[in-house]
């Protein structure tokens, strides 16, 4: 079973899932966009962002956000914001390149209480461009991040997110990333716990299911 359908698992048996706290960033998938909005997305500076009702992950009838290049290639969600949930480990997401532009370099960006404070992936993904989607996961341990624009601690930074952003970002990392011609589409962003808690919920979503088949 995926991550993320282990995820949906969790969120859809209330007898696994723990209480949400308001103006937190829990586990489970944060944008699907499956309700045809773009789910407090948007763009960086003029880019645009548009969800797109076919064509997702999971193929006809998949909806995903589709965002473009402008002065930086990036998206941003300031509805996902708050107290990063010490079980999250790592977001998820599904990326897609479409072909006849440059693969892409892209990182995770951490925004702490003012836009002036941001921790960014040390490490970047490469998204191909030949039209497939791929799931790629970004890690929040402080252990894989690096400050790039202010000097708040990661203490300071997990305890008030101030939104995240998925942004073309090639070494050597910086705090604004560059541009970028043509669009990219995401879908499923899921926050993630480390691999032990996903063993338990996968054994918890099981039992459930046993319990269910039974009935």
């Amino acid at each position: 079973m995926k991550v993320k359908t282990l995820i949906k698992s969790l969120l859809l048996f209330s007898l696994i899932t723990p209480l949400l706290t308001q103006g937190a960033i829990n586990l489970g998938v944060l944008s699907d966009f499956e309700d045809g909005t773009v789910q407090g997305w948007s763009g960086n500076g003029s880019s645009p962002v548009s969800n797109i009702a076919t064509g997702g992950p999971a193929g006809t009838g998949d909806n995903f956000l589709q965002f473009d290049g402008a002065v930086r290639f990036a998206t941003k969600n300031t509805s996902i914001s708050g107290v990063l949930d010490s079980a999250v480990t790592a977001f998820t997401v599904d990326m897609m390149r479409p072909a006849g532009n440059p693969s892409l370099e892209m990182r995770l960006v951490l925004f702490g209480p003012s836009t002036g404070d941001r921790w960014t992936s040390t490490n970047e993904v490469v998204v191909p461009n030949d039209g497939v989607w791929r799931n790629y996961e970004f890690s929040v341990l402080e252990t894989d991040l690096t400050r790039v624009l202010g000097s708040n601690t990661y203490a300071n930074l997990v305890a008030s997110v101030n939104r995240i952003m998925f942004r073309y970002d090639p070494d050597p990392a910086n705090s604004t990333g560059v541009a970028a011609a043509g669009n990219m589409g995401i879908d499923n962003v899921t926050a993630i716990p480390e691999p032990g808690q996903i063993v338990l919920i996968a054994s918890l979503a099981t039992f459930i299911f046993a319990i269910r088949r039974r009935k």
